[in-house]
């Protein structure tokens, strides 16, 4: 007889918790016995699911974190536009200190190249920065018009410099 006993109280034992709720941060209760009055009773407008998601994840609303990924990479090609600015510089100071009189107005040309490029690129951060700081979706970051502009750009200086050549004589 007492094994009978001892079957039918743990037959009558609450049962545990689904498993949704094992991680939760609600009291484990049974939903039949004791404690179900307080199934019943939460504040208003607030269902269960709702209080063990609170803390959990993104809100619907909440503000996204900027992604330093992308801070990064545009703080990255702005310095790779900067190498290629002090590249251009070099050039030109170089053209303005040891050429000839062609020599220096190609160092001339290409010192105002690499001025404008330079601020060109501080536009292209600036402008880039605040579209990341907004968090803008589905936005293009390439910047395929700037590229063109100064590959076609370096041809002409570079080809008015020849071009230069063959006409001016030289000195020497």
């Amino acid at each position: 007889m007492p094994v009978d006993s001892e079957i039918t109280v743990v037959r009558d034992a609450p049962s545990p918790a689904p498993e949704s709720e094992a991680g939760s941060d609600l009291p484990v209760y049974s939903t039949n016995g004791f404690f179900s009055f307080l199934e019943s009773w939460r504040p208003a407008g607030e269902s269960r699911s709702s209080r063990r998601n609170k803390g959990k994840g993104p809100q619907v609303g909440a503000p996204l974190p900027i992604n330093p990924k992308g801070l990064f990479a545009n703080e990255r090609t702005f310095l790779s536009w900067m190498n290629l600015c002090v590249t251009i510089g070099g050039l030109a100071v170089g053209l303005l200190n040891f050429g000839d009189t062609v020599g220096q107005m190609a160092g001339l040309v290409f010192g105002l190249i690499a001025i404008a490029l330079m601020f060109y690129a501080l536009m292209q951060f600036w402008a880039r920065a605040e579209r990341l700081q907004a968090r803008e979706k589905g936005i293009n970051f390439e910047d395929m018009t700037g590229a063109f502009a100064l590959v076609s750009i370096i041809f002409l200086a570079v080809g008015i410099n020849l071009g230069l050549r063959f006409i001016v004589p030289s000195k020497a």
